[in-house]
């Protein structure tokens, strides 16, 4: 790490995908909650910015196990994070996983705003009630508090904050604009 900051690194992208260790233990991910901590800890001691990823949606997904992401997203205090609803991607473990479910239908992939709007859905959670955990938790994240006194104190000159609230209402108007629309 020291030697990626001193490099000029000063962005890491990671890819967690769940706050729930039985999640992450069925996709094979092959880590644990405690060790993604320390890893987060271990940027943050080399100052690097950090944009997280977390997939809602994954088959054995339920409310609970989208409520442990979105608090384990909001524990690792990111800069960015983002929460996407998975795509079956044909040839993929997922896809054959979803297919032999019946978690999706075949004519529907391939709709608009594939990423923003649930194609699937999982065995307890529907593709409406995904779409909308997928959009509160983007909520919970950006509009605590928390999180927004961190990052103002990370603002460097005003354009920079002029910037990250042109990208947060861009953010908010996405979220409602699909709110209004149906899922594929």
């Amino acid at each position: 790490m020291g030697w990626m900051s001193d490099s000029g690194c000063f962005l890491l992208a990671l890819g967690i995908e769940s706050g729930n260790q039985e999640i992450l233990d069925k996709i094979n991910k092959g880590i644990t909650l405690d060790k993604i901590r320390s890893g987060i800890a271990l940027c943050k001691k080399y100052k690097m910015k950090l944009s997280t990823y977390f997939i809602i949606g994954f088959p054995w997904d339920n409310r609970e196990t989208v409520n442990n992401t979105v608090k384990f997203a909001r524990e690792l205090k990111s800069d960015f994070t983002e929460f996407i609803v998975p795509y079956p991607l044909a040839g993929t473990e997922f896809y054959d996983i979803a297919r032999q479910h019946n978690l999706f239908k075949e004519d529907e992939l391939l709709s608009k705003g594939i990423f923003i709007r649930s194609c699937i859905h999982t065995f307890s959670l529907s593709r409406d009630e995904l779409t909308k955990l997928r959009n509160n938790a983007l909520l919970k994240v950006y509009f605590n508090p928390a999180y927004i006194f961190m990052m103002l104190g990370k603002m460097e000159s005003l354009s920079m904050v002029g910037n990250y609230m042109l990208r947060g209402l861009q953010k908010i108007w996405y979220i409602i604009k699909h709110n209004l629309q149906k899922s594929c």
